[in-house]
């Protein structure tokens, strides 16, 4: 738990400045972690970066809805 809190708690903003691959975004809208508004401010300061809201979908939206999150992820990579 501490680890967590301690990324939680993190500002990320210089260090994705340096992002300079293509980048995919995903969030759910109803993340509560890390909500969507910082996701809105990482994806400005990534040159180039795409975010995409998942509609009903909390922090793990990549384990509450895997499909959706693996159709972006394969849509990004084309």
């Amino acid at each position: 738990k501490k680890i967590i809190n301690q990324v939680l708690s993190s500002d990320i903003q210089e260090q994705a400045q340096s992002i300079t691959i293509p980048t995919l975004l995903v969030y759910g809208d109803q993340d509560r972690a890390t909500p969507q508004w910082m996701g809105e401010q990482i994806h400005e300061k990534i040159k180039g970066s795409s975010i995409e809201i998942i509609r009903g979908e909390g922090h793990l939206v990549h384990q509450s809805s895997p499909k959706n999150v693996a159709k972006l992820m394969k849509e990004f990579i084309r």
